[in-house]
């Protein structure tokens, strides 16, 4: 799996260990995505990398800013797996763009996100799920459902905690999250055979050509895999598709609380923002036109 980056990969790599990684999941309305555009905007993460994408659906746009602070220096674009991080917070967020293609779902989690994960030395995963809630089975009122193998530390510091839905298996929560949370359970269940020393040797001449990019290891021993147990959380939000602005807002708040990170008083929303469900108020009268 390719890592690739603005700078030398290595250090980018080492600069995410102890860090607290935020794992959006594309889910219904689009709202850990709109949450993480928020996590990013208003705590100050920069893009340092990208991942390889070859299992999702192709995305490229621009790079997205906030309003009155674009950084014009920078010519680039946005991948569909882009890696945020705040050295200061100890905090990473992986923004995936794009949905993985049909029939690539465990591929992608122990091929690409797994060993992403286990290689950079992240101390912590939170994972983010929006669920529909035309769906919803119980009719309790509870608005989030969490699960975390520290269950009782992260409900604590929920400030809805009444409203929260505590689950055990991760299979409660989606197949994607049961694939997920078993992968990074179980790392050996991603590995193939060891790399022959012709395909080391072939990595090696790669990094040297091409600086910024690097093959983290899929295919390893296990003494290249994670030794301390990650701490894994995982939040889902119910909601209804539509305008969901205001639960990414809503649900930012919480991923604030988990990440025990001050809120801020006003919310910074990039330009991305503007128009995604339309800007413009609604035509009153004939004279606006049926189509204006």
């Amino acid at each position: 799996m390719a890592f690739h980056s603005r700078t030398n990969p290595i250090e980018v790599l080492n600069s995410f260990k102890g860090s607290t990684l935020v794992l959006p999941i594309v889910s219904i309305g689009n709202v850990p995505q709109f949450t993480a555009d928020l996590l990013i905007h208003n705590l100050n993460l920069k893009s340092v990398a990208w991942l390889d994408d070859s299992l999702v659906h192709p995305f490229v746009s621009p790079v997205d800013y906030v309003e009155g602070n674009a950084d014009t220096s920078i010519q680039d674009f946005s991948t569909s797996l882009e890696v945020y991080h705040n050295k200061d917070l100890k905090l990473a967020i992986l923004q995936q763009r794009s949905p993985v293609l049909p029939g690539y779902t465990t591929q992608f989690y122990q091929q690409v996100i797994v060993p992403f994960i286990n290689t950079s030395g992240f101390s912590k995963v939170l994972v983010l799920q929006s669920k529909d809630s035309a769906f919803k089975e119980q009719s309790d009122g509870s608005l989030y459902e969490l699960y975390s193998n520290d269950l009782a530390a992260n409900l604590s510091r929920l400030t809805v905690e009444e409203q929260t839905t505590k689950l055990k298996d991760p299979k409660e929560l989606s197949p994607i999250i049961e694939i997920l949370v078993n992968s990074l359970k179980n790392p050996e269940l991603g590995l193939e055979m060891k790399p022959t020393p012709s395909c080391v040797n072939l990595l090696k001449l790669l990094e040297t050509e091409f600086p910024h990019t690097v093959t983290l290891p899929a295919v390893s021993s296990s003494a290249n895999l994670q030794q301390e147990p990650i701490k894994i959380v995982v939040l889902s939000i119910y909601v209804y598709e539509g305008d969901n602005i205001s639960d990414a807002q809503v649900f930012a708040q919480r991923v604030y609380e988990l990440l025990q990170i001050p809120q801020p008083a006003t919310w910074v929303e990039p330009v991305s923002w503007k128009g995604v469900y339309g800007s413009r108020d609604s035509p009153v009268g004939m004279e606006g036109g049926i189509y204006s």
